[in-house]
């Protein structure tokens, strides 16, 4: 495990894999990367060519609690902004479960998505919603 200071916020985190394409996972609820099935996942992706994310969201696994932010969701958001940044992770694929879909969602909704990422994957129980969007920022079919 790493961790990384985000917004005076201590964060724990796993890097998996050496691809040059990134994604980062985040689990939904309050359950932290070390929920089973979520390194599993990590550790395909990654056989597949991708680096991948996994971490603890603020107030979830080893990561710090904070009642701070605006709402949860905008604070995940800024965190999972600031550690692709500090991270070089680049324009990732951006994937989240359920409470993790919100945090991936509210990424997209603040504009990091031109900026930081080229794909946002949010997912709930009914399966996957894929957004995609161009370099250049710009929503594509």
């Amino acid at each position: 495990m790493s961790r990384i200071e985000i917004n005076g916020l201590s964060i724990a985190y796993d890097l998996i894999g050496e691809g040059d394409k990134a994604i980062t996972v985040t689990p939904g609820g309050r359950f932290s990367r070390e929920t089973p099935g979520v390194r599993e996942l990590a550790q395909a992706l990654a056989a597949e060519g991708f680096k991948v994310l996994i971490w603890d969201r603020p107030n979830t696994g080893e990561s710090d609690i904070c009642f701070d932010a605006e709402c949860e969701s905008f604070q995940n958001a800024d965190a999972l902004a600031g550690m692709i940044k500090a991270l070089g992770l680049g324009k990732p694929l951006v994937y989240g479960a359920s409470g993790g879909s919100r945090g991936a969602g509210a990424f997209l909704s603040h504009g990091w998505v031109s900026s930081q990422s080229r794909t946002n994957c949010l997912s709930n129980d009914g399966g996957l919603m894929p957004v995609r969007y161009s370099e250049a920022g710009q929503k594509r079919d």
